[in-house]
């Protein structure tokens, strides 16, 4: 409706009640003041309340009329390639980089088919993922799934919907079902091991093997929805196989902490017929509570026994405090059973690990949660941290951890121990390509030597510091300042930046596939 102009300007000169102020003031004031965390707590159980705007996931921008959800944000961008490099490189770091091959020699051809056709799916998957977050962000249409164990459809990654990116739909089936059974193989492969090894590296290497490879069974497993599809919720990704503390995933991690407890205690020492049974039937009672888990999930009529429904998740600080024992414990066991002096090295080994762990699982992931339900991102948020600043202060912990695993801790491992050190370059170790064709020329002949061995481990420290910094680069000039792009030495537009990151990602995704597949096929050649 039009209005004159004139009855404006008599609009805007009319005197104001100062008494009608006073009282809509007053009313203002003695509104109810709701605390964020007795929101949605009178909801009933089959109502999912409105979630209010601080619990939304990050990423997904509210509709207003200042917010345009067709651009990326700065978090989406840092958030989607730290996930998607957080998976690939845990699903294939899980053993170490340069131990896996020699797992694979004195596994036998059991374990490395299913090595094989295991790892092989996930390179395919993980690039996949990759070109779909990459797609994302550019397109800026679509949420990131950074609200992990939030059931909301709008922030989950379906199992499925990666592969129909590259398979057609028939394929989703089987890929899924091929998928899990290599799991499940290797798992046995490496339960076979660990409990007949006498070589203190080879059940490391079992040990580590098991919890990676068994862990995305159960995170498969307890992902079905109601319509039994399988919902992909962060499988193996970044500080890897710690997830949130409520419900059926409870008893999963306290399980996983034992177990790993275990074997990394018993890989220390030399093997007696009790700790041989003693790993040996810890690890069939893991796969069984997996084969009982699939048959007592919901859409079989049954759950997996959770935590009572009304109690709370564990508080985040809890969470932090108990992640970061279980990585401290089995040091500091080997530390006094061996009776070796807890010199920096160790220390700082400890440290290190526990630092970078909880900061990737925690920050990047998310996915332990607080008494209200909010990943640590999002309680950074409620507790006063503006969403920018939050991005930039987890971008710097990414820095942070990434100079102090290449630069600080592996010739810190190496000087400690040579033969532990090639077991244990995992997590954190992101420029995947190269770290791999390292580990087949140190593993191929005449290569057993410390020099070989120190320049492999200093090439992937470079490598691993400045592939970050380039891939960050490439994401936002608003999260890290100028300087670190002059260090960069180009002036490529970001979207250069971008496209050239989508090429580099998708080729180490292929460059190890082709090592590990030649890699492999000689190490099967030499056993038959």
């Amino acid at each position: 409706m039009h209005v004159p102009i004139a009855d404006t300007e008599a609009t805007a000169l009319l005197p104001v009640d100062a008494d009608s102020v006073h009282q809509n003031t007053a009313a203002i004031q003695d509104l109810e003041v709701v605390e964020p965390e007795a929101l949605g707590r009178d909801q009933t159980a089959n109502t999912i309340p409105e979630r209010p705007w601080y619990s939304k996931p990050l990423g997904i921008v509210a509709p207003s009329s200042s917010a345009n959800p067709s651009k990326s944000t700065p978090q989406r961008e840092v958030l989607g390639y730290a996930g998607s490099f957080f998976y690939l490189s845990n699903a294939l770091t899980g053993p170490g980089f340069f131990g896996f091959p020699k797992m694979l020699q004195q596994g036998g051809w059991v374990l490395s088919l299913a090595g094989l056709v295991m790892f092989t799916l996930a390179t395919v998957y993980t690039a996949a993922f990759m070109e779909r977050i990459i797609k994302q962000v550019k397109g800026g249409n679509l949420p990131l799934p950074i609200y992990f164990g939030n059931k909301h459809p709008e922030s989950e990654w379906r199992f499925s919907e990666l592969v129909r990116l590259i398979f057609t739909e028939r394929a989703v089936f089987v890929f899924k079902v091929v998928y899990v059974g290599m799991l499940c193989m290797l798992t046995i492969s490496c339960i076979h091991i660990a409990a007949r090894a006498t070589d203190s590296v080879l059940v490391s290497l079992a040990g580590n093997s098991y919890a990676i490879t068994l862990y995305p069974i159960l995170k498969i497993v307890a992902s079905c929805d109601d319509s039994g599809d399988t919902v992909y919720e962060h499988t193996c990704q970044g500080g890897n196989l710690f997830y949130k503390y409520d419900e059926e995933y409870v008893f999963v991690t306290i399980g996983y902490m034992v177990l790993f407890a275990v074997s990394m205690c018993v890989a220390y020492h030399p093997l007696t017929d009790w700790g041989q049974r003693l790993l040996y039937w810890i690890g069939w009672f893991g796969l069984a509570y997996v084969l009982i888990g699939v048959a007592t999930k919901t859409e079989w009529g049954g759950d997996i026994p959770a935590w009572p429904k009304n109690e709370p998740a564990l508080p985040l600080e809890v969470s932090i405090l108990t992640f970061t024992l279980s990585f401290s414990i089995p040091l500091l066991v080997h530390v006094k059973a061996k009776d070796v002096k807890l010199d920096k090295i160790l220390w700082h080994a400890v440290v290190q690990r526990s630092f970078e762990y909880s900061v990737f699982a925690l920050l990047f992931a998310g996915t332990f949660k607080d008494i209200q339900g909010l990943t640590a991102i999002e309680l950074l948020h409620r507790r006063g941290y503006h969403i920018e600043a939050t991005t930039k202060t987890i971008g710097w912990f990414t820095m942070v951890a990434c100079v102090f695993e290449n630069i600080v801790s592996y010739p810190q491992y190496i000087a400690f121990e040579l033969s532990d050190v090639l077991t244990d370059m995992q997590a954190s170790s992101i420029a995947l390509g190269v770290p791999w064709l390292l580990s087949w020329l140190v593993y191929s002949e005449a290569s057993y030597n410390t020099l070989v061995n120190w320049m492999a481990s200093l090439l992937c420290g470079v490598v691993n510091f400045i592939f970050p910094l380039l891939l960050f680069r490439g994401m936002s000039e608003e999260l890290f300042p100028q300087m670190l792009f002059k260090v960069a030495g180009s002036s490529l537009h970001i979207e250069q930046w971008r496209t050239i990151s989508q090429y580099g990602i998708n080729s180490i995704a292929f460059v190890i596939f082709l090592t590990y597949s030649l890699e492999t096929s000689r190490l099967m050649a030499s056993m038959m």
